[in-house]
């Protein structure tokens, strides 16, 4: 039932993101980020693998064995611990790990980005979409937001060599601009590639 609530996501990545970005040609190593829509070289821009636990932690995730995901952000405290994730042979281009005492609920990242349930993993119950019980009781307080926004920044500005790199690879990646979505993200971002 999850993939009926991501199917709009895999249609909008099977066609691509086009707006005025130039698309380099697509090949065996290419992807686009979860977050920002960059189209990258796996070869060039390497994001930090996932430990292995994370797929004994949480055994729903759709992955191939012996496929590896990449962390785009990661988020932990006592109570909760947070993977923005995505991998080459994945279905969709990104996704959401949220490891919570009561266990793992895998979403898209809009969820985690905004902290907004809409966004949330859904079942189809009764006729209509519903949110997963498991994650109504799920809070993103806004330290988890900026904590987490920061760490994608960083993340992102690692992977690509440098901050500077990472900024021109999305000045590149054309009108399409997922940042709108996103205030805290949005926040962060402009603190981010505003200072030295």
């Amino acid at each position: 039932m999850r993939d009926l609530a991501l199917a709009p996501l895999t249609l909008l990545l099977s066609f691509g993101i086009s707006g005025n970005a130039q698309q380099p040609a697509w090949g065996p190593t290419m992807m686009y980020d979860p977050i920002f829509a960059i189209t990258y070289d796996t070869r060039d821009v390497r994001f930090e693998v996932a430990p292995a636990s994370l797929e004994a932690r949480c055994p729903d995730i759709d992955i191939p064995k012996g496929a590896k995901y990449w962390i785009y952000a990661h988020w932990q405290d006592a109570d909760i611990e947070i993977f923005l994730i995505s991998s080459r042979p994945s279905r969709v281009s990104g996704g959401a790990a949220v490891i919570t005492k009561s266990g793992c609920i895998l979403s898209l990242p809009d969820w985690v980005l905004t902290g907004d349930l809409k966004y949330g993993p859904q079942v189809f119950e009764d006729g209509k979409l519903q949110p997963l019980e498991m994650s109504k009781s799920v809070k993103f307080s806004d330290r988890i937001l900026r904590g987490l926004a920061d760490d994608l920044l960083h993340r992102y500005a690692s992977a690509f060599g440098g901050k500077k790199n990472f900024l021109d690879a999305w000045r590149k990646q054309g009108s399409f601009n997922p940042l709108d979505g996103f205030p805290v993200l949005r926040a962060e971002f402009k603190r981010f590639s505003d200072s030295p």
